[in-house]
């Protein structure tokens, strides 16, 4: 039976709340998802280390090296949590959290958000969770008159908890 966290995300669509906003070198995106515990102990001190600058183009597999440095960036993010001043997030098991991710694409063409969350059980250590979503764009009726940037979906590709 497993007695540590486990941290995935519930569902395979994000939530955008809000219009993507576009500036003079891309786009600043917005979404939510929900972190769910799917594990039988409280996912302790979570922090996330997720790029704002988007993976344009294609992505097929995620490398390796890419999930390392942003699951280690998050690792010692998670380590200097201070306990004096209690817990940064918990998520209890069969719960979940709705948790904010802002990105920059520079294209305007759809784009991948990548990132790492990392987590404590009650025994001290540290546990990561890896994924991928995929953001689809387009601006509308090439032929018409309405050229407004539009968010077509926001999927989640690849979820991967790592040891």
């Amino acid at each position: 039976m497993q007695t540590q966290p486990w941290l995935g995300i519930e569902g395979q669509e994000a939530t955008l709340k809000e219009k993507p906003r576009e500036a003079v070198d891309g786009v600043d995106i917005t979404f939510f998802i929900k972190l769910y515990n799917y594990g039988h102990s409280p996912a302790i001190d979570i922090v996330s280390s997720i790029p704002h600058e988007t993976f344009g183009g294609r992505f097929g597999r995620e490398p390796r090296s890419l999930s390392k440095t942003l699951c280690d960036a998050a690792d010692q993010d998670s380590k200097t949590v201070d306990p004096e001043y209690g817990p940064e997030l918990v998520v209890w098991p069969g719960t979940s959290h709705e948790y904010r991710i802002d990105v920059h694409s520079q294209s305007f063409a759809g784009t991948y958000a990548t990132g790492c969350f990392s987590y404590k059980s009650r025994s001290g250590d540290i546990h990561d969770t890896f994924f991928v979503y995929r953001i689809g764009m387009d601006r509308g009726d090439p032929n018409g008159e309405d050229h407004t940037l539009r968010i077509t979906g926001i999927e989640l590709v690849s979820m991967q908890p790592l040891q």
